[in-house]
């Protein structure tokens, strides 16, 4: 009989296995149930390794949540590769949003929530909300001539009414594309009131 040989990872491997470790239990269990050792053993290691990589659970949910919004922005990115109107471009990320929601969120949803992991966790998430704004309100002043208050405002207010959009699809089960275009056509027509 011969021994099953261990497979050495090296070090990115190894740190990309635990990153997906941690997302499973996230995703799943939430933030919160993430430990040091939960992770050692969703991996499948000695409880010292996760310690190698990441001084204790709040660094993992940090990495964690860089590596899920570096995904998350990379799918945007491809979604909009050829999109020209601001229309389409609002139903690519729509779309892009709604395949994260009806997927139940994964890791990045949990991580989204206010008031969950370290207060670092809490200052990205305020950074990212205010560099999201940002891109919208770019958007939005590309195809019109509104002010960056107004740009701004409107992107929020295209946020907030994004989760309701969802809660709206998961109670009733009408359809996403039709839900979809009430949405975008809901937001330029606001836009265009604003330009006037």
């Amino acid at each position: 009989m011969v021994a099953a040989r261990r497979v050495r990872l090296d070090r990115e491997a190894r740190e990309a296995s635990l990153l997906a470790a941690a997302s499973n239990i996230v995703a799943n269990e939430g933030a919160e149930a993430l430990t040091m050792e939960g992770l050692a053993a969703e991996v499948g290691v000695n409880k010292a390794l996760p310690y190698r990589f990441f001084a204790n659970s709040d660094a993992v949910l940090l990495a964690l949540w860089d590596r899920e919004t570096l995904t998350f922005d990379a799918r945007v990115e491809a979604a909009l590769e050829g999109k020209t109107t601001l229309e389409d471009k609002l139903r690519a990320i729509l779309g892009v949003w709604l395949d994260l929601v009806d997927a139940g969120g994964g890791a990045l949803g949990q991580l989204n929530a206010p008031g969950v992991g370290p207060p670092k966790l809490e200052q990205r998430r305020l950074e990212r909300t205010e560099a999201i704004l940002d891109f919208f309100a770019t958007l939005f002043r590309a195809q019109y001539r509104i002010s960056q208050r107004d740009a701004v405002t409107a992107a929020a207010i295209l946020g907030s009414g994004a989760p309701g959009l969802a809660a709206l699809k998961a109670h009733t089960g009408w359809p996403r594309k039709r839900l979809t275009e009430t949405f975008v056509q809901m937001c330029i027509g606001a836009l265009e009131a604003i330009d006037r």
